[in-house]
């Protein structure tokens, strides 16, 4: 099953009284089975503060508001002139790194999977580990 906040396109960041309010009005309008849906999608955010902590965290933030383009009137960035310093700078570090191993990259795996009950487990799928980014 999808994740609830992104399915239903409630902002993660609302709090349960607004959420339910949401669930509210999309189940008004809702066939039997889209009402069963919600119904089930609501019982996995209400029922576990961790539950929907990890779901919250999965739906990813709400996104910014795309400004009309005529709006913005902003003058460009002036080309920048490289200097002597700058094609004498050491090169960066990183590629000159050995590769990460196995088991570097194990350890920046998040797993919250302890914290979900089996049966809400059900209603919202199975928690997949998490990588932190670099």
């Amino acid at each position: 099953m999808s994740n609830p906040f992104v399915r239903f396109g409630i902002d993660p960041s609302a709090t349960l009284a607004e959420i339910t309010e949401r669930m509210r009005e999309l189940a008004e309008d809702a066939s039997e089975e889209e009402r069963a849906a919600l119904r089930a999608a609501w019982e996995a955010i209400a029922r576990s503060p961790a539950r929907r902590f990890e779901l919250a965290l999965e739906a990813g933030p709400t996104p910014a508001p795309i400004p009309p383009s005529a709006a913005r009137v902003e003058p460009s960035a002036p080309w920048i002139e490289p200097a002597l310093k700058d094609a004498l700078a050491p090169p960066p570090l990183r590629p000159m790194l050995p590769s990460e191993s196995a088991e570097e990259a194990a350890l920046r795996a998040i797993d919250l999977s302890f914290l979900v009950t089996p049966d809400e487990a059900d209603v919202t799928g199975p928690l997949r580990p998490r990588r932190l980014s670099s």
